[in-house]
C-alpha cells in the first residue's frame, strides 16, 4: 500500500514546493524573466500533476492526454523565451512572438471534437514541439557559451536549469514509449525529484531573481556602482581581460557579485556578457579603422580587444555588423581619401 502511495506523496510534495517557488518568484520581482520562469515551472508542475491524477483515477486517460498536450504546447515557448529574457534584459515579448502559441490554439480548438485518438495525436505533436524548443534553447546557449560564461553566477544557474529541463524532456518522451505501470510510476517519481531539484537550486540562487532597484529604493547606490563599473571597464579597459567575469569584476570593485550584475542591468540595460561584448566590438572597430594598426592581423585585433578565441570574435562581429571584420576593414579603407 505504501509503495503504491509513494509516487502520489512525492509528487504532491514536489508540486506544492514548485507552486511555492512560483509565488515567490512573482513576489521577488515582476521582471519578464521571473514571469517566464514562474510560468514554465507552473506548467511543468501541472504536467506532473496530470501524471499523478492518472494513478488515482482509472478513467483519466483522455483528460490526462489533453492536459499533457496543453502543458507541452506552452512549456517549449516559455522555456525558450525565458532563456532569451534571462540573458538579455532588453528582450520584450511582442505580437510576433505569439505565433509560437499556435499549437496551444490548435489544442484548444480541438476540445469540442476530443477523442482519445485525437488527444494522443495532439499530445505527440505538442511533445515533439516542446522537445524542438528545448533543443533550440540548448543550441542557442551552447553557441553563445563563450560569451555567457562571463556572467558566471547566471551561467551556473542556466547550466543546471538546462540539464534539469533536458532530463524532464527525456522522461516525458519515455512516457509515450513505455506503458508498464511500474515504469510509469518510476518516471513520475524521477520527474518529481528532478523538478524538486530545480526548484531547490533556484531557491539557493534567489539573488538572481531579485528586482532591479527602482527610484526611491537603493537606486542611488546602484547608480553610483554603475558609474564605477563604467569607469573600470571603459576608462581602464579591463574588458580586454579575456577572463573577465562578474565575479572577477565584483572582486575588483569589492562588491557582491549579484549587486554588480543588477547594476549592469539597470545602468546599461544589458546583461554583463552583452556589455563586455559591445565594448570589445567597439575596440575592435577602432583598431580595424586605425591606419597605424593596419599591420595588425584580424587574429591580433581579436586578442587585443579581449576575445580569447577567433571564432568568438567572428561570431560577435557578424552579429553586430552583419559582415566579417576583414570586410569591415576593407570597406572603411576604401571610403577614406
Amino acid at each position: 500500500m505504501l509503495i503504491e502511495l509513494l509516487p502520489l506523496l512525492i509528487g504532491a510534495a514536489v508540486i506544492a514546493h514548485c507552486f511555492f517557488l512560483v509565488v515567490a518568484l512573482r513576489m521577488l520581482s515582476s521582471k519578464l524573466s521571473n514571469k517566464l520562469l514562474a510560468a514554465t515551472l507552473f506548467f511543468l508542475a501541472i504536467r506532473i500533476g496530470g501524471c499523478i491524477a492518472g494513478l488515482i483515477y482509472d478513467d483519466f486517460e483522455l483528460t490526462g492526454l489533453y492536459i499533457g498536450a496543453l502543458s507541452f504546447s506552452v512549456i517549449g515557448p516559455l522555456y525558450y523565451f525565458y532563456l532569451r529574457s534571462l540573458w538579455s534584459p532588453s528582450f520584450r515579448l511582442t505580437i510576433k512572438h505569439y505565433y509560437h502559441l499556435s499549437i496551444l490554439i490548435l489544442t484548444l480548438a480541438a476540445l469540442p471534437f476530443l477523442t482519445v485518438e485525437l488527444a494522443f495525436g495532439l499530445y505527440l505533436i505538442a511533445l515533439l514541439a516542446m522537445i524542438t524548443y528545448t533543443i533550440a534553447g540548448l543550441i542557442h546557449i551552447r553557441r553563445s557559451s563563450a560569451m555567457y560564461r562571463k556572467d558566471d553566477m547566471r551561467w551556473k544557474w542556466t547550466r543546471y536549469f538546462n540539464i534539469g529541463v533536458g532530463l524532464l524532456m527525456v522522461l516525458f518522451f519515455s512516457q509515450s514509449l513505455f506503458f508498464d505501470a511500474l515504469i510509469y510510476q518510476g518516471i513520475i517519481i524521477a520527474s518529481a525529484f528532478i523538478l524538486y531539484g530545480l526548484t531547490l537550486y533556484a531557491l539557493k540562487q534567489v539573488k538572481l531573481f531579485m528586482h532591479e532597484p527602482k527610484k526611491g529604493s537603493n537606486s542611488q547606490q546602484i547608480e553610483v556602482l554603475g558609474h564605477r563599473i563604467a569607469n573600470l571597464l571603459e576608462k581602464e579597459e579591463t574588458f580586454t581581460n579575456p577572463f573577465m567575469s562578474v565575479t572577477l569584476l565584483a572582486k575588483q570593485l569589492n562588491e557582491p557579485a549579484y549587486l554588480v550584475s543588477l547594476a549592469v542591468n539597470a545602468h546599461f540595460d544589458k546583461s554583463f556578457p552583452e556589455l563586455i561584448n559591445a565594448l570589445r566590438i567597439k575596440r575592435a572597430e577602432a583598431l580595424l579603422t586605425d591606419h597605424s594598426k593596419s599591420h595588425f592581423t584580424i587574429e591580433a585585433i581579436a586578442y587585443e580587444s579581449g576575445f580569447n578565441a577567433l571564432s568568438a570574435f567572428y561570431s560577435a562581429f557578424r552579429k553586430a555588423h552583419r559582415q566579417t571584420p576583414k570586410t569591415f576593414r576593407n570597406q572603411r579603407d576604401r571610403s577614406k581619401p
